[in-house]
């Protein structure tokens, strides 16, 4: 009996004693993929948690101001008096920036008198006609893959942000590259070089696109919708504890390169706009009605008018198309915005039919803030010259400000059987949209 109770007590001590030892619940733990649906759910909901936790973090990341920007992602050549300075710097306001989310150990590497290349940092971007500068506003943080590294686990996150940008020619009279800093800094005026940020555009012809604010505008800065992926090791814990966070790229590039702002293997440029509004539908459909609804003579007349001039050119779209409203014709770039391969009527084409309730209006990923732009789907009915009846799609690239059309340019034209022009499926017809927007 006694050997019993001594048993029986041995057992509460043993259970009692496992009680003070059981740790928090990881932050993040993720449960096995076989367990039942209860636990599933429970995975779902501490993804989410992670989710909100990562999305204050980036929103802390990525709200350093242009002038931090520019000094945490210096990279100094050579071990000098200049180097150190920038380490303390570094180190004082990356702590001072998001140290309440990183772990002791990562605290501690920042503190070992090295620039740690452990995080990489918001940095200039140079994506298509555009440069970002200063700070960012997370919109969204997506979880999209999670796997263990040791104890901790590693995510791949998708952050979604609204980033603020000015056009390649504003951004070369304001910055140089400093070749002992092995960064971009604020240039003096006579420094100015136009080739810090060369596009592919400015390599080949020398200047941007004239028609990028065809409205004359000073303020040249603007905004665009980006996804930023990285890779985010988390040590578990009870709160958001940061190890890493690291540029998902498909291959490895060296640090020197990695700063550049032409490096963007990491992100993504996504339509700024979720759909056109009713006012922007309502004018692109008028304009789209105007230029179907003309006989093939008129562009005849169109095409001899683009060629005469400016002058000429401007009063077909404001008298004969009854569009002064509705569109901006610039003298300085009118060939290019509204060029003569608008004619609708290609090869054997002798009459159109237009359903405006056909057509479909979906935002381009080259959309920005002030300049929504629009990848258009217009299917038509044709009568052709030997009196046959064809169908076709005819997709234009669309682009608006102030809510006028101020660039309109024809991509391509497919043809459609009679019961694809016939059958109404919005859904499968932005999805075809959608692959070609990649490419617009």
């Amino acid at each position: 009996m006694k050997k019993t109770y001594q048993g029986a007590l041995m057992l509460l001590i043993v259970i009692l004693t496992g009680c003070t030892q059981i740790e928090p619940t990881p932050f993040p733990a993720f449960i096995d993929s076989t367990v039942e649906q209860e636990g599933k759910q429970e995975q779902v909901q501490e993804q989410e948690m992670v989710q909100a936790g990562l999305k204050m973090f980036f929103t802390s990341y990525f709200s350093l101001p242009e002038d931090e920007v520019l000094l945490l992602n210096q990279n100094p050549v050579l071990i000098d008096s200049s180097y150190w300075e920038t380490y303390r710097d570094y180190r004082d306001k990356l702590i001072n920036q998001i140290g309440d989310y990183l772990t002791i150990s990562a605290k501690e590497k920042i503190k070992e008198n090295y620039i740690t290349y452990d995080f990489h940092l918001p940095k200039k971007l140079q994506l298509n006609e555009y440069v970002s500068f200063g700070s960012a506003a997370v919109e969204e943080v997506h979880i999209i893959d999670a796997r263990f590294l040791g104890e901790n686990m590693i995510y791949q996150v998708a952050v979604t942000t609204l980033s603020q940008v000015e056009t390649l020619s504003a951004a070369n009279k304001k910055y140089k590259w400093h070749t002992d800093k092995h960064y971009y800094v604020k240039a003096e005026e006579h420094e100015t070089n136009k080739y810090t940020f060369s596009g592919d555009q400015l390599a080949v012809n020398g200047s941007e696109n004239s028609y990028i604010y065809a409205q004359e505008d000073s303020d040249n800065n603007d905004e665009i919708k980006i996804v930023q992926y990285y890779w985010v090791e988390v040590k578990p814990g009870i709160k958001l504890q940061v190890e890493s966070v690291k540029e998902v790229t498909p291959i490895l590039v060296s640090e020197q390169t990695r700063h550049l702002a032409g490096n963007t293997k990491h992100i993504e440029r996504v339509p700024y706009w979720k759909e056109a509004s009713s006012r922007q539908q309502s004018t692109i459909k008028k304009v789209i009605n105007s230029m179907m609804l003309k006989s093939n003579d008129f562009y005849s007349y169109y095409e001899k008018a683009f060629h005469t001039g400016y002058d000429v050119f401007k009063l077909v779209w404001e008298r004969d198309l009854e569009l002064e409203k509705e569109v901006f014709i610039s003298e300085d770039s009118y060939k290019e915005t509204f060029n003569i391969m608008l004619n609708p009527y290609k090869h054997t084409i002798k009459k159109i039919e237009l359903d405006d309730n056909k057509i479909m209006i979906v935002p381009s990923v080259y959309s920005t803030k002030k300049q929504p732009r629009f990848i258009v789907n217009v299917p038509i009915k044709t009568t052709l010259h030997n009196s046959q009846t064809a169908y076709y799609n005819y997709r234009y690239y669309v682009g608006m400000e102030q809510n006028k059309v101020e660039f309109m340019q024809f991509m391509n034209r497919e043809e459609l059987t009679e019961e694809a022009y016939l059958k109404e499926n919005e859904h499968e017809g932005a999805q075809i949209i959608d692959e070609e927007n990649k490419d617009a």
